[in-house]
């Protein structure tokens, strides 16, 4: 399948690629574009939704808060006034507790009671005097009576005196003057007369809870949310279950459902801290929520918001869903309007692609379009206008040169004849020495050659030779020193004289200025003297004990470089089993497709390795060559010949 979809995008048209690339490069980049804004400012919409509710929840506080705040200092007003007193009789304190009560629900109106308790002499809880105010029919009224022993058992009593401080009390159901059973709440506050050394009242005023529950029932939140209060003890005083509210506590509830999420938060506002989590369900969701929570400060009591995580999170889903809108209606009209540039782009491209098709078929009369612009395509049909001309001559050209490469091929053909018909084929069978040769011809046919012969009954002679230069004039040079060669050694001349006669007879003829190296080398097969020059060629490998290693000799100048050269021989003597390989720099010079050289280190360390008779050392050497070169081309002639002396 996929080979198919790359096939065919292949055979698309340049519009249909070139579209296809951007569109694929503009939808990948819009789509990481839109993941990157997403998640981005995912967490800056969450944050900015969790403030929301944060204030939203913040509002309703400070409206509790400032009611409280309005309540407490009504009530310690009051008590500042009683402290300035050494006393004060009942009248005075009847207005007090009018006052009081008066300044309360002028500013706050959720109170409908004020009372000044003054403890008897003896300090005991019971049996104090009230002064007392409150509403009936929407009229403040004041009374005055005895306590008989109620009041002692009293949180609004009992928590003032112990703490020394504000207090309010837990949530309770009380009795109003119309006979109305009300939630209430109370705060007091203790209060010295002056000069006096412990406390000689308590002051304080009752809530109705009841129509502060009711106001914030009727509280509208956005995103549906729900509001929940508890008092300081964990008790449900607003909660949209009324199986709930006013019957358990936070902590009861969470045990109840197994919320380890409600129990944290039950220990966070326990400890007056404010915060949000993530619940898989709850007792007003049973889906994912979010629960907002914060105390109200002066009461120690706490207030909630809970979310649908649907509801609450529906801004981000909105802000997504307008992004991945405005991306893909961006991404249609992109999609048009690339494709209209491309095709204008490509128009001319397109022309001068059918114009090369029919070039490409040989139809070199078909007109080109006009050059319009000096753009890149003006450039290029200009291009084709130079290039239909160069064909044109190419082609001439190329007739011109197939005749002379076919000319060419002719001549090397016959110049791989010359060289294969001077190099001997069949090789001496004698009890004195075991010889084998072997010539590996490049591409372009070279100069090297060998020869071996007697030229007596005991001395018999082996040379091999690189002439300069490729082709027939190296062939035929070749041809013409192996001849002269041959002919001085067999004339009877000592070594270095027949060489000497060779090479002024080359130089003579010599007209394309080529040369020979050559190492030349007269083996008598009764004593094991060896005779033998090097003219400029490699030096053989000589195994003499039980090692190769490279034969030293005098240097002489290569032949047909010089007229009258002296040419100097040199001499060894051979034992049995000793082997000599003369070879032509093609085999050091062989290179791999690392264009790295064979090396003489490397012949030299082959010939260690325990061959003996002539044929396995040569195609050895060559197997060796072969899998060094890994099928790399080679520039020379591969030409090795080795003699193994027998005694």
């Amino acid at each position: 399948m996929f080979k198919k979809l790359i096939s065919f995008i292949k055979n698309s048209s340049l519009v249909f690629k070139l579209s296809t690339s951007i569109l694929l490069t503009i939808l990948i980049g819009s789509f990481l574009l839109s993941i990157f804004i997403s998640n981005y400012s995912k967490p800056l919409l969450k944050e900015q939704v969790i403030s929301a509710a944060y204030k939203a929840l913040g509002e309703v506080n400070h409206s509790l808060a400032q009611g409280a705040d309005i309540t407490e200092q009504s009530i310690v007003n009051t008590a500042r006034i009683l402290e300035l007193k050494d006393s004060i009789n009942d009248d005075d304190l009847n207005l007090l507790a009018q006052a009081g009560l008066e300044s309360i629900t002028k500013q706050y109106g959720h109170f409908y009671e004020f009372f000044i308790y003054i403890l008897p002499k003896h300090r005991e809880l019971s049996n104090g005097t009230f002064y007392y105010s409150y509403i009936k029919n929407g009229e403040i009224h004041t009374l005055k009576w005895k306590e008989t022993g109620f009041a002692k058992n009293r949180e609004w009593l009992t928590s003032a005196l112990n703490t020394g401080k504000i207090h309010w009390t837990e949530p309770y159901m009380a009795e109003n003057q119309i006979g109305e059973k009300i939630l209430s709440s109370s705060v007091s506050i203790p209060f010295k007369f002056k000069g006096s050394s412990d406390w000689d009242g308590v002051i304080g005023t009752s809530g109705n809870l009841d129509a502060m529950r009711q106001w914030l029932n009727s509280y509208k939140f956005e995103a549906n949310g729900k509001y929940l209060l508890t008092s300081a003890k964990g008790l449900y005083l607003v909660h949209p279950d009324k199986n709930i509210e006013l019957k358990k506590t936070i902590s009861e509830l969470a045990d109840e459902i197994n919320s380890k999420q409600l129990k944290y938060v039950a220990n966070q506002v326990k400890n007056g801290k404010s915060g949000f989590v993530t619940m898989p369900k709850s007792s007003v969701y049973n889906s994912e929520v979010v629960f907002v929570y914060s105390p109200i400060p002066k009461t120690n009591w706490s207030s909630y918001l809970v979310y649908s995580s649907d509801n609450f999170y529906k801004p981000i889903k909105h802000f997504q869903l307008i992004l991945l809108s405005v991306t893909v209606f961006g991404v249609l009209l992109l999609i048009l309007f690339v494709n209209w540039i491309c095709k204008f782009t490509t128009s001319p491209i397109i022309k001068l692609s059918n114009v090369a098709e029919k070039y490409g078929k040989g139809e070199f009369e078909t007109e080109l379009p006009p050059v319009t612009s000096n753009d890149e395509v003006g450039v290029l049909t200009q291009a084709f206008y130079t290039m239909r001309n160069n064909l044109l001559n190419l082609l001439t050209i190329q007739k011109e040169n197939a005749k002379e490469e076919q000319k060419r091929a002719s001549e090397l053909e016959i110049a791989k004849k010359i060289q294969a018909s001077v190099l001997p084929v069949d090789f001496p069978k004698t009890t004195h020495f075991d010889i084998f040769a072997s010539m590996n011809p490049a591409k372009e046919v070279g100069g090297d050659f060998y020869d071996f012969f007697f030229v007596d009954e005991n001395r018999f002679v082996f040379l091999i030779a690189d002439v300069s230069g490729k082709g027939i004039p190296a062939a035929l040079f070749m041809m013409n020193a192996k001849s002269l060669l041959k002919s001085n050694l067999l004339s009877g001349y000592p070594l270095n004289i027949a060489i000497n006669k060779t090479n002024n007879e080359l130089c003579a003829t010599n007209d394309a200025k080529m040369f020979i190296t050559a190492f030349i080398a007269i083996l008598n097969t009764q004593t094991g003297e060896l005779e033998f020059v090097n003219a400029g060629h490699n030096p053989p490998a000589i195994k003499l004990n039980d090692k190769f290693e490279y034969l030293k000799s005098d240097n002489n100048l290569v032949l047909s470089a010089l007229e009258n050269f002296e040419y100097k021989s040199s001499k060894i003597f051979l034992k049995p089993e000793n082997n000599i390989l003369i070879y032509t720099d093609g085999v050091t010079e062989a290179q791999n497709i690392k264009e790295k050289f064979y090396g003489e280190e490397r012949l030299i360390n082959l010939l260690n390795n325990k061959m003996q008779e002539p044929k396995e050392i040569i195609e050895t050497i060559t197997a060796d060559i072969n899998g060094f070169s890994d099928g790399a081309s080679q520039f020379d002639d591969i030409t090795m010949l080795d003699i193994k002396f027998l005694g």
